[in-house]
């Protein structure tokens, strides 16, 4: 007697899997191991339109690479089919061959839609098999929305509970060399300084796409409300080289002075850290500008700033003796604030 074939599980997923992190791992982990033939669906570009911060989402052959280079890890004998999605379902309405679909709580509707769909093409319902999420270490989910908003690392690392662990940071006199370098592109002379904010002023596409420009220091702010472009929000305390601006100055300043804050020159207050980022979801919820006064200094604050600012922000600082730099937000300088803060004390 011969013995009966055993039959082959067909299985499909999908995602966007924009900046793939840990709970895309376990993701595509189960799917390979739920089936003998894997189908993985990819997000085309164009269909990302309507994601929240869909600026920041990795292209499509990026985003692509990273899951090849995962299953060539994995190295095991299923057959992994990668597909490009212009439409949310792809083959999971059409294919008669499927048996399961791997999805997250989230995307379980979606699951629920397909196997209505495959019931009026007189198709068989597909399985459904529910990954759990990966939770950063704030024990909330690790997601690609979160990475993008500039809350967590793609491994988990929560930065607002790096922030919020003191009441004080102190800035010790080890570190003060180490912040003499600057986190960005530097502008030196009054003409590279309007040369680089008129090329803002024809970006239109930053504009129309919403991302943060955040202003720390007073002549930084006023260099770009003067040249009419608003910051969606500046921190500034109405001192320049230890001397006060002129009262027009501060009269241009203190008419977006939604809060004042108080933090010590060498410290960041955590108090001035929540108003910081209670600014930045207000700017993120109502699009409304928002200014910041600060009774003290404000120079440290462009470290927690970077840190809490979403991917593809731009944060610019003055810095004595170098001038105008900007900063553009990725997980790189991210990473290299917060490994700063990790040693102040």
């Amino acid at each position: 007697m011969y013995k009966e074939q055993k039959k082959k599980i067909y299985v499909v997923a999908g995602g966007t899997f924009d900046h793939f992190h840990k709970g895309h791992e376990l993701f595509l982990k189960t799917a390979f191991e739920t089936g003998d033939y894997l189908a993985i669906g990819i997000i085309s570009d164009k269909m990302i339109a309507e994601k929240p911060l869909s600026y920041s989402i990795e292209p499509f052959n990026i985003r692509k690479q990273y899951v090849e280079q995962y299953f060539k890890s994995i190295n095991g004998n299923v057959k992994v089919q990668i597909m490009k999605l212009d439409e949310p379902f792809g083959i999971s309405v059409s294919d008669s061959h499927i048996d399961k679909i791997i999805v997250t709580k989230e995307t379980k509707p979606n699951a629920i839609i397909i196997n209505k769909i495959r019931r009026k093409n007189h198709l068989k319902a597909l399985k459904i098999v529910v990954v759990p999420y990966v939770k950063a270490d704030d024990n909330r989910k690790i997601s690609s929305f979160r990475i993008r908003k500039g809350e967590i690392s793609r491994h988990g690392h929560c930065y607002k509970k790096l922030l919020f662990s003191k009441q004080k940071f102190y800035l010790p006199d080890a570190l003060r060399v180490s912040l003499r370098e600057p986190l960005g592109r530097v502008f030196s002379t009054k003409k590279e300084i309007d040369v680089y904010i008129k090329s803002l002023q024809g970006n239109k596409k930053t504009f129309k796409r919403n991302e943060m420009i955040i202003t720390v220091g007073d002549i930084v702010s006023l260099s770009l409300l003067n040249k009419k472009i608003a910051p969606s929000l500046m921190i500034y305390d109405y001192i320049t080289r230890r001397e006060a601006l002129s009262e027009k100055q501060q009269l241009y300043l203190c008419s977006n002075t939604k809060t004042t804050i108080y933090n010590q020159a060498g410290t960041i207050r955590r108090s001035a850290i929540k108003s910081i980022y209670k600014a930045m979801n207000t700017v993120s919820k109502t699009k409304e500008k928002y200014g910041i006064k600060v009774i003290g200094e404000e120079d440290l604050l462009v470290l927690p700033t970077i840190l809490m600012a979403p991917l593809g922000s731009l944060v610019c600082y003055g810095q004595k003796d170098l001038g105008f730099i900007a900063v553009t937000i990725t997980e790189k300088t991210k990473e290299k604030v917060k490994e700063l803060l990790q040693m102040f004390t």
